[in-house]
């Protein structure tokens, strides 16, 4: 006759029971390391508003002026500049007594400041979009820069796009960089169609009042 046998099963101790735990933890996480996750997308860039003829319109061009208006909303106490205006006399005519670049600041509880300057040389544009800039001392650009190299390379002058905006005096007075999120254009926002300010008048040579209105 066989015989029975009782079997007694094993229980691990308890220490051992949490080392074995603490080894398939670590296994778990090598294996999720492992595993390739899918790249985030990067968020689209907002796309900004161009109305058309915001470029440069009177290079090579006699006779001729452009200007550039931009207003910003401040504290009545902020002592800053919350007013830019920049403006290009006949940059075809050296000899002109107009000829030249000019800017004015102005602000509540500031000296209004206006620098004159020949344009020749030191003045650039862009036809195609908003983007200019001037140089009264430093390296002459003849595109936009970012803030960091127009810190490096100019010590006095101007850079605008639709983006950013800087400048500084040559004295040392009055400094500024801060950037632009364009929300509306002249028709909408980034995916309404644009207009001309100035209809379609202003493709016409004959009436070139181009003028543009940037919310």
């Amino acid at each position: 006759m066989g015989r029975l046998v009782a079997v007694t099963p094993r229980v691990a101790s308890l220490p051992r029971v949490a080392a074995l735990l603490r080894v398939a933890s670590l296994l778990h996480c090598c294996c999720a390391a492992l595993v390739p996750k899918a790249p985030t997308p990067a968020a689209p860039s907002p796309k900004v508003p161009k109305p058309p003829h915001s470029g440069y319109h009177i290079r090579g061009r006699r006779g001729a002026f452009e200007g550039w208006y931009h207003r910003l909303s401040l504290p009545p106490d902020a002592g800053v500049p919350s007013v830019f205006i920049y403006s290009i006399f006949d940059p075809e005519e050296p000899r002109s007594p107009r000829h030249g670049v000019a800017l004015q600041l102005l602000g509540v509880g500031m000296a209004s400041r206006l620098l004159e300057a020949p344009s020749k040389g030191s003045f650039w544009a862009d036809e195609h979009r908003l983007a200019l800039g001037h140089t009264t001392m430093g390296v002459p650009l003849r595109q936009p820069s970012s803030p960091r190299a127009f810190e490096r390379f100019v010590q006095g002058g101007w850079q605008l796009t639709a983006t950013q905006h800087q400048g500084r005096l040559a004295d040392g007075s009055v400094s500024w960089c801060y950037t632009i999120a364009p929300k509306l254009g002249w028709g909408g926002g980034s995916e309404a169609k644009q207009y001309s300010t100035a209809g379609w008048l202003a493709a016409l040579p004959v009436f070139e009042p181009h003028y543009q209105v940037k919310p």
